[in-house]
């Protein structure tokens, strides 16, 4: 985050309310574009970055150093991206999607891909990504989604800077090896 934004964060951390809005934007435009990455749907990155915007507003007094607050923001949003990958995960099979993955880019790679499958395979890209444990899954999401380098993401996380490269390279490896199953990848 900038220092403009730590600025903002400041002052509504002092208790200064009228830094809210201000701030709500900024950072409900990074939610919301780290939701959408994620999730691919306008909808759902919407309600994601309202939430967290919500819990930025009713919980923001749990911080207690500004210099803290880039990280715990992120764990906000990284909880409430689990949550509905927890939700999602539930409802849909993710070999389902590891199939449409194959199919999808077998098709790509011998002519251009039309909307709707292009849309097909976004969507089982982000189920595959789904499948990935938590973990992993944001550590990846930060990397691949946001373009989070290894140390921001330590931060982020609470992690040794080791760890983030570790789970980077396991989730990459994992799907990888489930795209490579699934036919995608030779």
């Amino acid at each position: 985050m900038d220092e403009r934004t730590l600025s903002l964060a400041g002052r509504f951390l002092g208790g200064d309310r009228s830094a809210f809005d201000e701030l709500a934007e900024i950072l409900g435009r990074q939610a919301y574009r780290t939701a959408l990455g994620a999730l691919g749907n306008p909808a759902e990155a919407e309600d994601i970055a309202q939430e967290a915007l919500v819990k930025l507003y009713t919980r923001g007094a749990e911080i207690e150093n500004v210099r803290s607050f880039p990280s715990w923001f992120y764990r906000v949003v990284m909880n409430l991206l689990h949550d509905r990958y927890r939700k999602a995960a539930r409802e849909k099979e993710a070999l389902e999607a590891a199939e449409a993955i194959r199919e999808a880019r077998l098709k790509s790679m011998s002519e251009p891909m039309p909307e709707d499958e292009r849309a097909k395979l976004g969507e089982a890209i982000r189920a595959a990504i789904a499948s990935l444990d938590e973990k992993h899954r944001e550590a990846f999401i930060l990397r691949e989604v946001e373009g989070k380098n290894h140390a921001e993401i330590a931060g982020i996380l609470g992690v040794p800077e080791g760890t983030v490269w570790s789970r980077v390279a396991y989730a990459r490896r994992y799907l990888r090896e489930k795209l490579k199953r699934a036919g995608l990848l030779g």
